[in-house]
This record gives C-alpha cells, sequence and structure tokens, in this order.
C-alpha cells in the first residue's frame, strides 16, 4: 500500500503516545492505509483517494474512515466533524442526477406550457359559417383563450347561443358602401340571454346581432356581461330573428362590468314598461356615444338603471328608467342628472346636480 503522510499540526500527548494530524494522499482505494496501524493520527484527519475523480474521507472517533464531500471544516468544538451533515461522492452524484432530471421535467414542462398557450391564441379571417362556429366553439370550451375573427365581406352565420369565460374576444364585420355586410343570427334560446360573458372582454364592430328567445321578458336580451366582463360595440345594428320572441334589452351590463358602445343602433321590441335598450344591474357602469333607436323599436328608453349603476348618455337624448332608492348615476354628456320623477326620465325631465334650474 503506497500512501503519502503530510503533518498538519500535533494535537495532544497521551500514554506515552503523541498524536497530531495529519493529511494523507493515496492512489487507489487498495491504497488506504488501516487507521488501526497509525495510532499517532488523530480523529479529524483527511484521507484523499485520487482515482475515480477523487473521494475525501475523515478519520471517526471510532478510528474509522468515513466519507466526506469536502474537507473545509472546523477542528472540534461546535464546528467540528458531524459526518451526518457530509454527503459522499456517490451521493453528490446521485443528487446531482436528482437535479438534472428535474431541469428535463421542467423544460419539458416550460414546452407543454408554451405549446398549450400558443394554441390558446388563434386569429382567423373566416370565410365560411363552419369557422365561425368553430371558432367560438374553441373559445367556449377553453376558458382563458384568446380569439379575433374578421368576417369576409358579405358572410351571414348562424350560430348557436354562447358561453364565454376568462376569454378575451374580438369579432370585426365589413361594411359595403358604408353599410354593414356581415349579420350573426344566434340560434334560438330559452336562456337568458344568447351571448353570455363572464370576465371576459368583448370587442364588436360593424355587425349586424340578431337576437333569437322563446319568451318575451324585460330582462332577457341578446348579450349579458356578468363578473366584471367589459364590452366594446361600435357599428352594431341589433334586430331579432323572425321567429324570436319580443326580449327586453340589447346589452345586459351587470356584475360590475363595463360597456362602452359607440355608433350603434339599438331595437328592443318588449312591451314592458321597464324595458330599455340597455340594461344597469349591480354596479354596473355603461358609456353610449352617437348611438341611435330604431324606429320599429318598441321601446325608446336608451338605458334602465338599477342597484348602484352609472350610465353616461353622450350625444343623444332618448329617455332614461331609473328605480327609485336603487341609489344610480345617470350622467348626460358627463354631466349628472338629477330625475325629477323616478319613473322614465327625458333629458327635460332632469336638472343638473348642484343647479337652480
Amino acid at each position: 500500500m503506497a500512501f503519502n503522510e503530510n503533518v498538519l499540526e500535533h494535537a495532544r500527548y497521551v500514554d506515552g503516545v503523541f498524536t497530531y494530524y495529519a493529511e494523507i494522499t493515496c492512489d487507489t482505494q487498495e491504497d488506504i492505509p488501516s487507521p488501526a496501524e497509525h495510532p499517532n493520527w488523530e480523529a479529524g484527519s483527511k484521507l484523499y483517494v485520487l482515482e475515480g475523480g477523487g473521494s475525501c474521507y475523515r478519520l471517526s472517533n471510532s478510528r474509522e474512515w468515513k466519507p466526506v464531500n469536502f474537507d473545509n471544516i472546523g477542528e472540534g468544538g461546535e464546528n467540528g466533524l458531524d459526518p451526518e451533515n457530509f454527503y459522499t461522492m456517490q451521493q453528490v452524484d446521485v443528487l446531482v442526477g436528482n437535479v438534472q432530471n428535474d431541469v428535463t421535467t421542467n423544460a419539458e414542462n416550460i414546452a407543454d406550457l408554451q405549446y398549450n398557450t400558443k394554441n390558446m391564441i388563434r386569429t382567423l379571417n373566416a370565410a365560411t359559417e363552419e369557422q365561425v362556429r368553430q371558432a367560438l366553439q374553441f373559445a367556449a370550451e377553453n376558458p382563458g383563450c384568446y380569439l379575433s375573427i374578421t368576417l369576409a365581406a358579405n358572410l351571414n352565420v348562424t350560430i348557436p347561443s354562447i358561453y364565454l369565460r376568462n376569454a378575451t374576444v374580438s369579432i370585426t364585420g365589413q361594411q359595403v358602401n358604408g353599410v354593414n355586410s356581415n349579420t350573426i343570427t344566434f340560434e334560438q334560446t330559452s336562456s337568458t340571454s344568447n351571448l353570455h360573458l363572464q370576465n371576459t372582454a368583448l370587442s364588436l364592430q360593424n355587425l349586424n346581432m340578431l337576437g333569437n328567445h322563446n319568451h318575451t321578458a324585460a330582462s332577457y336580451g341578446v348579450i349579458r356581461m356578468a363578473f366584471g366582463s367589459t364590452l366594446y360595440c361600435s357599428g352594431v345594428v341589433f334586430g331579432q330573428a323572425e321567429e324570436s320572441l319580443n326580449f327586453g334589452n340589447n346589452i345586459e351590463v351587470r356584475g360590475c362590468s363595463r360597456a362602452h358602445v359607440v355608433s350603434t343602433t339599438f331595437r328592443t321590441n318588449s312591451p314592458a314598461a321597464n324595458a330599455a335598450c340597455m340594461y344597469l344591474f349591480g354596479n354596473a357602469e355603461a358609456v353610449t356615444k352617437d348611438c341611435t333607436i330604431a324606429e320599429d323599436s318598441v321601446v325608446q328608453n336608451i338605458a334602465r338603471l338599477e342597484t348602484g349603476s352609472h350610465y353616461n348618455q353622450i350625444g343623444t337624448d332618448y329617455g332614461v328608467y331609473m328605480i327609485a332608492g336603487h341609489a344610480s348615476i345617470y350622467c348626460h354628456n358627463g354631466i349628472q342628472r338629477v330625475p325629477v320623477d323616478m319613473s322614465t326620465m327625458s333629458v327635460s325631465d332632469a336638472v343638473p346636480v348642484n343647479s337652480n334650474e
């Protein structure tokens, strides 16, 4: 057995024997010297074996070589040798292997996430009804998706009632000679609305939208927004399918949702006294700008306000229906109005806040 011994420092003198801390180096495991043959080596002495990339050992109090993975520990006291806190080279290899496996697994998970994220984003130039139906079905089945649909000119489609959750959806039609060339007609439903939004952002531009219901009620409409949804609506013309009964609103905004409606034509055919083009309920907010109500619409109220809602009518003078005691706010061209009568009111039936008019 060949090894090299280097005395680091003397330790103590006991029973006529001097002990010292030694540093021993050998080439192979077979060259490791027996501590029993070297009583002068103090516990804590170091042993280095060079083969296989190198191994480090410390002499224990039981006079045995214990494998450790480093040698920069203190001598004695609180910082003394604690073999339980050290790893052998084999243990280190296992740990490194585990880390490498974790890295590989994480990379695979990230790749899956990137793939799924990519699949959650779709942009479609739709030329057929089937493409539109499939895209909206994708959005309905994949909460959190992003979907943008641009309709080809003169493409008219019929779609079922849709529920969109946690999504961002945009549908844009084409105008021909300044007139909408695309019509979306909903299949008849017994639900409260044809298009339901929950925590969803929706943009509709340059479209005709025909609602379709099998009942008549002032609180049933074409679009229903809830749970913090947002709607941007521009250049939309609302109507109802031939077989539809007379629903009571075009856009229902409720549950902390917000709507911005521009240059849109409303059409509501319910004879109910509280029917209106837009129904705001439950801390909802809406702004309409330069909108119109079709002449054949049964009601001429542009909004119905309940339960702490906030509505601002810009550029038009249509009636607004407010419920007494519901603490809603109505503004006309950005100026808050106070109703004289808490029933259907026009601008002439209200006075500005803090005004002597």
